[in-house]
């Protein structure tokens, strides 16, 4: 028999005595018990060791297990060497446009969001992945269509993206066998609806099912919102975040006409900053377009778009090297061939130089 006593113990801390509330079971003796029994039952109490870890600040817990591949930590990505890697580069539309494997690497991009349509395809897919790698840029392979061949932009039903997941964790060891470390996963392109728990409680399931199949790399969440919705990232990133067990988790906004000025973009990053560094997760920016005039572009020019992701410390790609249509495209000629300045657009002119000025290859590649 035992009885329960409350208690406060006074803990000094650096100096400061801090009161520690808890409870003491207490063995019942005849006679009472000896200042030695009581002691050595309130160390064995787990209430109060609990007052004893709160007064002394609990430590942060262990880090996650090592991935082997790219990792998320303390709001920064790092590459497999264990080296600090700030993805800076472009979208790639077509896996078929034969010049901008070369084109690519030519510009200095230490990444490609690749654009992957069918699984059909993945045999398509995997040479033209490792010639990637091969040139020092490492792939984020993104699903732009579900594998019952419906768009992900602008989907909102969970089910596709439980389909997503599935399929993902079937193929992913291809990727893996072929690619090896050097990759990263983007779930699927602008799937979601705007500030709401679907998207949340989606990509915790996704991200589970991925895990539970042994897919250990970073997989980039796009916000709903086709890609533009800030409040999903800003209410519900934490959440998907804390639920993956390897913590390995990115998420990425687009930034297009729903950031038309640089205090609106500034302080939509300024916020994912701050996220980062409470919660130690990753943002980038993985699509922007030109600029004003052209489609959905944000009446932002790419350079500013670029400044702004700069100044906050957020990953970037522009969209797209390889696109066909008219003012996307980062090349002259559609198969994405960049040998010489002419080989251009004005887009792809005003890219390339900051790729060349601010990207660092990975060093794992």
């Amino acid at each position: 028999m035992t009885t329960t006593v409350p208690i406060t113990v006074t803990l000094t801390v650096d100096g400061v005595a801090v009161p520690a509330p808890g409870i003491a079971q207490i063995p019942d003796q005849v006679p009472p018990p000896t200042a030695a029994a009581v002691a050595s039952a309130l160390a064995a109490t787990p209430s109060f060791v609990s007052a004893v870890a709160a007064a002394l600040g609990t430590p942060p817990p262990p880090p996650p297990p090592p991935t082997g591949g790219f990792q998320v930590k303390a709001g920064k990505l790092y590459d497999p060497n264990g080296v600090q890697f700030i993805p800076r580069g472009v979208d790639r539309d077509h896996y078929d446009s034969s010049a901008s494997t070369a084109g690519i690497a030519r510009a200095g991009a230490n990444v490609v969001r690749f654009g992957e349509y069918l699984d059909t395809l993945i045999g398509n897919y995997i040479p033209v992945l490792k010639a990637h790698i091969a040139s020092k840029v490492v792939p984020i392979v993104a699903m732009f269509y579900f594998p019952d061949g419906s768009l992900t932009v602008g989907g909102q039903d969970p089910a596709e993206i439980a389909l997503a997941a599935t399929w993902w964790a079937t193929n992913a060891a291809t990727f893996r066998a072929a690619l090896g470390k050097n990759w990263m996963i983007n779930l699927a392109n602008e799937w979601g609806p705007r500030g709401s728990t679907v998207w949340r409680d989606a990509m915790i399931a996704a991200i589970k099912t991925m895990r539970a199949a042994g897919i250990t790399e970073v997989i980039w969440c796009d916000t709903g919102g086709f890609g533009q919705d800030l409040s999903d990232l800003t209410l519900y990133s934490t959440a998907v975040f804390n639920s993956d067990p390897l913590k390995n988790t990115a998420f990425s906004l687009h930034v297009y006409n729903s950031y038309n000025d640089l205090p609106t973009l500034n302080a939509a990053l300024a916020q994912l900053n701050a996220l980062s560094a409470s919660i130690g997760m990753v943002f980038g920016v993985l699509e922007f377009g030109p600029g004003p005039g052209v489609g959905v572009s944000s009446q932002l020019t790419a350079t500013q778009v670029i400044g702004a992701c700069e100044a906050a410390g957020i990953p970037w790609c522009a969209w797209a090297w390889d696109d066909s249509s008219p003012g996307f495209g980062m090349t002259t000629n559609p198969d994405g061939t960049y040998n010489v300045a002419s080989d251009l657009t004005p887009y792809g002119t005003a890219i390339v130089a900051q790729l060349k000025a601010l990207a660092k290859p990975a060093t794992s590649v």
